[in-house]
């Protein structure tokens, strides 16, 4: 009787699995929101345009937030052969319904950040845990 060994461990395969959680990390941080708004309202951007649209970010992390929505498939990375190289960035078909509920989401907090911003200001006494 042979055994034939698995290629990775099957907790190998656990770890690299994604959970719903971790897609909304990258979606929802500081820049992934406003990368997937920013290339939703163009055809596709170059790396300067896209950092020149949303100002403050530094090249490193926007180079990481591109590198991980592309890892997830929202955005796709078009490099062009010419000299000097082109890159550009767009959304994927994904990335592009993704974005439009995004964009639900920052609108619908807009329209309600004054409400949401008075019950932060509010002291509101926390009653007491048991231990």
């Amino acid at each position: 009787m042979t055994f034939s060994i698995p290629s990775t461990h099957p907790t190998d395969i656990l770890d690299n699995m994604l959970s719903p959680s971790d897609i909304l990390k990258h979606v929802c941080s500081r820049w992934g929101a406003r990368i997937l708004i920013t290339l939703n309202q163009h055809s596709s951007l170059r790396f300067s345009e896209l950092r020149s649209e949303l100002k403050n970010v530094s090249e490193k992390m926007l180079a990481q937030t591109l590198q991980t929505l592309a890892h997830d498939g929202f955005i796709l990375r078009d490099a062009y052969a010419t000299m000097p190289p082109i890159v550009e960035y767009r959304l994927t078909l994904l990335g592009e319904e993704l974005a439009g509920h995004v964009g639900q989401l920052v609108q619908w907090i807009d329209l309600n950040l004054e409400q949401i911003q008075q019950a932060r200001n509010q002291e509101v006494a926390t009653p007491d845990i048991p231990q």
